[in-house]
């Protein structure tokens, strides 16, 4: 059993996983790495669907899941024949989508949006629509702090729809909103850590001040993926919705000061009005498909990324998973591993403690 998971719950009522299989949507990505590894410890056999205009996950790291506990499987999320035979064989399906499964073609899941809708909204919900008529137990679907219907970011607006219409065809669903999540592998621009070391390296970290204020938890993508298997287990969790964050708080300023004494850069920033910086946002996502600023990540860097900040009671965290928040792993941990590509240091042996102990800040 994890290290992480302290099971609350009777025995007799929580569940193994051990020789089930799940459907991992978007299992590749920056939090889709850590679902499948800590869903294949727990003994879950995976099938891994992709699109053919995404990065083919035979070239991510899957380090943590064993190549037999895995089935990699192209796929046409066009066709909802294709998804009907993905979620069949499955116990459980997980839905952890990004934009790099828009098809390069205006079909059916494309709009004007460049695709926000359609995949943080009608695929999820066509998958939810899949498991209800196959009569899955659960699913867990992957949304964010922040979803709401109202907002003026399009990826928390879809995603804040697609949560009510996921509950309307599946009650049981689990609904996992994290903070910001950082990883080792996955894909650099969604990863809060190497998406800023990337544009640290390149000079090109435009900000406008109401951001730099801006506050988060940061969370590690395999701490998720202890989140999604902890709901699995305990059917308590089912029908509830969680919000999860790190250990540590910090904002965005503090997050670059943090980067830039990993990677030995200077926390140089260029500060523009907010509209100034989404017209830098849209320019840099209609000239290159992959940038880790496109312009709805600077309208969600409005809000704050804090679990449950109006503490509502429908509202649910680590202690109802039965996970101890403080056995999370530490942005410590990871950020000299995640950020070397983009270090001045001259060597992997020069990432040791003393590095850690200058660029550490006090939580």
């Amino acid at each position: 059993m994890s290290r992480y998971i302290a099971t609350t719950g009777s025995p007799a009522v929580m569940q193994n996983l051990y020789g089930n299989v799940a459907t991992v949507f978007g299992g590749y990505g920056t939090v889709g790495l850590g679902i499948s590894g800590e869903l294949a410890k727990a003994g879950t056999m995976l099938i891994l669907p992709y699109h053919k205009s995404s990065q083919d996950p035979r070239q991510a790291s899957l380090a943590s899941v064993e190549p037999w506990n895995y089935h990699i499987m192209n796929t046409n999320f066009n066709k909802p024949a294709q998804l009907r035979e993905l979620c069949e064989p499955a116990d459980y399906v997980v839905v952890s989508l990004g934009r790099n499964c828009r098809p390069n073609t205006p079909l059916r899941w494309r709009d004007l949006r460049w695709g926000y809708d359609a995949v943080y909204r009608q695929l999820p919900v066509e998958i939810a629509k899949i498991c209800a008529e196959q009569k899955k137990e659960t699913m867990v679907f992957i949304s964010a702090i922040g979803a709401d219907v109202d907002s003026e970011s399009p990826v928390l607006r879809a995603k804040g729809r697609a949560e009510i219409e996921i509950r309307e065809h599946m009650p049981s669903a689990v609904i996992i909103r994290p903070s910001d999540v950082f990883s080792r592998q996955g894909s650099k621009y969604n990863c809060f850590l190497r998406s800023m070391g990337m544009r640290m390296q390149e000079r090109t970290i435009i900000v406008y001040p109401e951001m730099l204020s801006r506050v988060s938890y940061p969370v590690y993508c395999h701490d998720i993926g202890t989140a999604v298997t902890a709901a699995l287990r305990d059917p308590s969790c089912h029908g509830k919705t969680f919000e999860l964050g790190g250990r540590q708080r910090l904002t965005y300023s503090e997050a670059i000061r943090f980067v830039a004494g990993i990677i030995r850069a200077p926390a140089d920033t260029y500060r523009v009005p907010y509209p100034i910086a989404k017209a830098w946002g849209g320019f840099t996502e209609a000239t290159r498909w992959q940038t880790p600023c496109p312009k709805d990540w600077f309208v969600r860097m409005q809000y704050n990324s804090i679990p449950n900040e109006s503490n509502r009671d429908d509202i649910y965290g680590w202690e109802d998973l039965g996970i101890d928040k403080r056995n999370l792993i530490l942005m410590e941990e990871i950020a000299p591993d995640a950020l070397f590509n983009w270090s001045r240091l001259k060597g992997r042996h020069a990432l040791d403690g003393g590095l850690l102990q200058d660029s550490k800040l006090v939580w």
